[in-house]
């Protein structure tokens, strides 16, 4: 049962942090119809050691008709004769026997496409990574025994003889990257009588390739086929329109060494135990002890996934979705356990949707999990808040008392630490900087001077190939000459990690970013208010002239971010400027400036209510939701029976969605906002045009403290702000906002989605002193990720740019602080 909850868990789980590349698709054009017939039949009863797979479904489809795709499968690829696997073991099993060490696990990721954090969008591109394991050798004579470590050198080595299989099957070229290692403690005896007892190095390395356009293609098309050939679920990559150049594929080889006298044994083909053997090294046995002779077996997890924006329109009543025919393949959808019934699988079908969802195709002997579903647990659950719910609530319920107290404990321990603050703490800092005579550290020296060795003790990378890094820098539009060409080539060879923090430290100084902790900056309050907005200026000439952009205007200025600070937090940092400009050597005012903002009540009910978030509100009540899976799941009845249900395959001509994309017909307690922001589809470089932000309040009531944060990515010209706020927007309320961006250069780059943050009451009614007893919450929506700008140069020259996928929200921090730099 537990292993089930947690097989349910890893789906959702899968569906909303699997990173999904953006792709440009029709609708399909056939007729969506519910399939002619869906078979399901009891195989035997589960035996957990007898799986032999488990694979997935998962379709989100958001209220703006945009669609997501994932689907996986994680299998003994041994059981099934794989055929593309067995070169791959083939090589592992030689170094078994011959060499000091072996690959235990190779994780591939092929990507149709590149995001960066500038925003910049790259084409295809490849990542390896091999961990390399040692061996236990045991002799004839088991006093003989011993554990054989590679060196570096013979570790890449061992490396690269796995990596050639890889070139070959996909047709690019890799680079290795970086060597690290990861010292592990090995322990194994033999007959209770020799002992291994030490610590021995493994070594992780890392391989990238950014390969050109055809051998790109090529890539993601073996990457296809070899998918394809999984069987089960995955026969669906098999689809003559899946959009083989906008998928992410993800795929990790393990190999599994047993024999009967392991820790780990067992004669299970379940590939979950095949990763219980990832840090125990293989055991090399002389024939003379047969019976520790090791097996090996290959696991494979394959997954592969795509998005497309704007995919289908809302029309009158619902719509259909069916991934078979958007993908275009032309057999029945079979699961893995229906083309080899000799050993059970799991299988789960999984959908998001807006309201009124209706899976068709699956089998009625398949257990659903709904909203409504419920386990019936026989005690209350207990939430991370210290609350409970009752046992018998549904899936919904559970979800959104996980939604809500996870962020609310994460809140109380902010507000308890911020509690702790003392408005006086800094307040013998500032009279022993300020107030004394000195002497003051040139801590700009320090810096410099500093080793930094000291700080790369845990995973050491002990090689790191200067040339394949520049690579990807140049593929980000960041030019690596400043980092590079103050490189200490000696020091590099020997710590390259040190070398590179040692150069890069001596870049920030080349452009005098750490003549502020000269002694005679900042020791005077000052010189140090004075100097501050021409260190403004210099971080903009570093990220100008190294990344290409710069800050936006409300960053150019010390003032201008005090204004930022103090509009957005209550922070009025301006008075710490104005006590710092008049200071004629009292601190006092410095002090009370510095009182004002560091005040526990002011800070904890300007910050707190941000983290005491409501995210079922914001996100999960658009959507309805539903999966799947073929066993029956456990219900408590107070039996003492175990639970042991049977598996069952699964043979149908479709899977059909149905749902509503119109959210507006829905019924919303309190405010529920939503924002869109539109971009014009076709653009001209040097060409202006207009951005719309618009929030709109679906909700039956008043929305409070909204605040609007936004970003552009490089490769636009655009003055504006990245910050709006406004204090209510009523039910049924609109709140637009607009502005001009203009394209500067070719090529293909990422345009964020704009993230929304409201409250279901004032946040003048919050009180941290007692905050159990507020009735608001901090609400977040984003807009829509994906759709497509066509950017033509004037003279017929189209320019596809891309709005930023899944992953542009992981970088939206980083792009939201920068702004391109007008010509």
């Amino acid at each position: 049962m537990k292993v089930s909850r947690i097989l349910i868990v890893s789906i959702f789980v899968s569906m909303l942090v699997l990173p999904l590349a953006a792709m440009n698709a029709v609708t399909p054009s056939v007729d969506l119809k519910a399939p002619i017939e869906s078979h399901s039949i009891p195989s035997q009863f589960t035996d957990f050691n007898q799986l032999g797979a488990f694979e997935g479904i998962v379709t989100q489809i958001d209220p703006t008709g945009g669609v997501r795709n994932a689907i996986g499968t994680f299998q003994n690829a041994s059981y099934y004769e794989v055929g593309y696997t067995t070169a791959y073991q083939t090589v592992v099993e030689n170094q078994m026997a011959t060499d000091d060490g072996y690959v235990s696990f190779a994780q591939l990721e092929v990507a149709g496409r590149s995001i960066y954090p500038t925003g910049r969008v790259g084409g295809a591109a490849a990542a390896l990574t091999v961990m390399i394991s040692p061996i236990v050798v045991l002799p004839a004579n088991p006093a003989d025994l011993n554990l054989r470590v590679p060196t570096l050198v013979e570790a890449q080595i061992l490396a690269d003889e796995i990596v050639a299989v890889y070139e070959a099957d996909l047709g690019i070229e890799f680079e290795r990257l970086t060597t690290a290692k990861l010292p592990t403690w090995v322990y194994y005896n033999f007959e209770s009588t020799y002992y291994i007892d030490q610590q021995a190095d493994f070594f992780y390395i890392q391989f990238i390739s950014m390969p050109d356009a055809s051998d790109g293609s090529a890539a993601l098309s073996a990457m296809q086929s070899r998918f394809s050939g999984l069987g089960g679920f995955m026969d669906l990559l098999e689809g003559s329109s899946w959009p083989v150049d906008r998928t992410d594929f993800a795929e990790t080889l393990l190999f599994d060494h047993v024999s009967e006298h392991n820790w780990y044994y067992s004669d299970a083909m379940n590939p979950l135990y095949i990763t219980n053997n990832l840090m125990r090294p293989h055991v090399r046995a002389d024939v003379s002890h047969a019976d520790y002779v090791e097996t090996v077996n290959t696991g494979v997890l394959a997954m592969a996934g795509f998005d497309v924006p704007n995919h289908l329109n809302d029309g009158e009543g619902t719509e259909t979705y069916s991934l078979k025919q958007h993908v275009g393949y032309t057999g029945d959808i079979e699961s893995k356990m229906f083309q080899d019934q000799s050993i059970n699988s799991i299988s789960t079908v999984v959908a998001v949707t807006p309201s009124l969802l209706e899976i068709e195709g699956m089998s009625e002997y398949w257990d659903y999990v709904d909203k409504d579903f419920t386990f019936n647990a026989p005690g209350s659950i207990g939430l991370p808040t210290g609350q409970t719910i009752p046992g018998d609530s549904t899936a919904e319920e559970i979800i959104q008392a996980m939604m809500v107290s996870f962020p609310q404990i994460y809140a109380m321990q902010l507000n308890q630490s911020i509690g702790y603050w003392d408005t006086n703490m800094f307040d013998s800092l500032i009279d022993s900087l300020w107030a004394s005579a000195g002497p003051f550290p040139d801590l700009r020296e320090y810096f410099l001077e500093f080793d930094w060795s000291m700080v790369f003790t845990t995973y050491p990378v002990e090689e790191l190939n200067q040339d394949a890094l520049r690579l990807i820098m140049d593929e980000m539009g960041i030019n690596p000459d400043s980092l590079f060409d103050t490189i200490n080539e000696t020091m590099f060879e020997d710590d390259p990690m040190r070398a590179l923090v040692e150069a890069f430290i001596r870049s920030l100084d080349s452009y005098h970013l750490l003549d502020i902790l000269v002694n005679t900056t900042y020791s005077n309050p000052l010189t140090l208010e004075g100097y501050i907005n021409e260190y403004i200026t210099n971080i903009e000439s570093f990220l100008t002239n190294v990344t290409g952009v710069s800050l936006p205007s409300s960053y150019e200025t010390k003032e201008a971010f005090a204004a930022l600070i103090e509009d957005h937090f209550g922070l009025v940092l301006q008075g710490l400027w104005d006590a710092m400009a008049t200071f004629v050597g009292d601190t006092t005012s410095i002090k009370a400036a510095v009182q004002a903002m560091v005040d526990p009540t002011h800070l904890a009910d300007e910050t707190v209510p941000y983290f005491w978030a409501d995210l079922y509100s914001s996100v999960v009540t658009e959507y309805d939701y539903g999966m799947y899976i073929n066993f029956e799941m456990p219900v408590y009845t107070g039996s003492p029976d175990p639970w042991d249900p049977p598996l069952l395959w699964l043979t149908t001509e479709d899977i059909v969605l149905t749902f509503d994309l119109d959210i507006s017909s829905l019924t919303f307690d309190g405010p529920h906002l939503t924002i869109t922001k539109s971009v014009p589809q076709q653009m001209t470089i040097d060409t202006a045009a207009t951005v719309t932000i618009t929030v709109e309040n679906l909700g039956d009531a008043t929305a409070y403290d909204l605040k609007i944060l936004d970003g552009i990515s490089a490769g636009f010209d655009v003055e504006k702000q990245y910050y709006w706020n406004v204090p209510t927007l009523a039910a049924g309320g609109t709140w637009t906002e607009t502005f001009q961006i203009t394209p500067e250069e070719a090529g293909t780059f990422a345009v964020i989605p704009a993230i929304l943050c409201y409250f279901n009451v004032s946040l003048d009614t919050f009180d941290s002193t007692d905050m159990l007893n507020w009735d608001g919450a901090a609400m977040y929506t984003a807009s829509a990720i994906g759709g497509d700008i066509r950017v033509t140069t004037g003279l017929d020259v189209s320019i596809i740019m891309i709005i930023a996928g899944a992953s542009g929200v992981v970088i939206i921090i980083v792009v939201i602080a920068i702004l391109k730099k007008k010509k």
